[in-house]
């Protein structure tokens, strides 16, 4: 928390600095195919407006079937929370 003191010397202005919100976030978000074939177990995480993320892994790991969750493509089979995705102004003109 940042302090900052106002003119009047009786009175302290308090800004409380908060991380900006996630653009996309993932909780607990899981998926399995028809088949039983679990693709996805539980997995976590967040993307911050201007961060980028790398996702390695083998082929059938997960990879795309993330993207296509992130754009609403797929649906989770689970998830604790809702899959929150945040489109920028400039993205959501583009689709």
């Amino acid at each position: 928390m940042a302090v900052t003191k106002n003119e009047n010397p009786n009175e302290v202005d308090q800004h409380i600095d908060m991380p900006p919100a996630p653009r996309i976030e993932f909780r607990d978000v899981s998926l399995a195919f028809d088949e039983g074939v679990m693709v996805l177990d539980h997995v976590s995480f967040k993307v911050a407006p201007g961060e980028m993320k790398v996702m390695l892994g083998e082929s059938g790991g997960g990879k795309s079937t993330i993207i296509k969750l992130a754009l609403g493509l797929e649906k989770p089979t689970a998830a604790r929370s809702s899959l929150r995705v945040r489109r920028s102004q400039s993205l959501a003109r583009k689709i």
